[in-house]
């Protein structure tokens, strides 16, 4: 997700790059936060915590799915971020993403801690992962 917006945002720089990624992935591709602010790339980035991996958890759960909390916050700051907000709320994400808008000279992020319960996951999802469970 990440690694893609900067692809997305050379091809276009008209645009502004927008990153909505759960936690777990975003772990993974952390990193790239430091390329974002590198090449002052104005991308909005949403993480979306349900504390693990969502997409594994329905075809086989262990703690091996749940990650280890991190502050994504205080991470993109580190990373070179020029603004980084966490919400706990639609109102509060909202008015976060009025303010960060305005930032048009660098990477945002916006933490969004949703208390989602660790099953909870669209019924597409729950459909390719019924399927993929049949062949582990």
């Amino acid at each position: 997700m990440i690694p893609g917006s900067i692809g997305a945002w050379y091809a276009n720089k008209e645009s502004r790059p927008i990153v909505l990624v759960g936690d777990g992935s975003f772990i993974m591709s952390a990193i790239e936060l430091a390329t974002l602010a590198r090449y002052n790339i104005p991308a909005l980035v949403i993480v979306l915590d349900n504390e693990g991996y969502g997409t594994e958890r329905p075809m086989i759960d262990g703690p091996y799915n749940d990650i280890q909390p991190v502050d994504h916050q205080m991470l993109a700051i580190a990373y070179g971020f020029k603004r980084a907000v966490r919400a706990n709320n639609e109102l509060e994400m909202w008015e976060g993403m009025l303010a960060l808008h305005a930032i048009e000279d660098g990477p945002t992020l916006i933490l969004m801690s949703v208390s989602l319960d660790k099953f909870d996951s669209s019924q597409a999802l729950k459909n390719l992962t019924a399927n993929l469970k049949k062949r582990m």
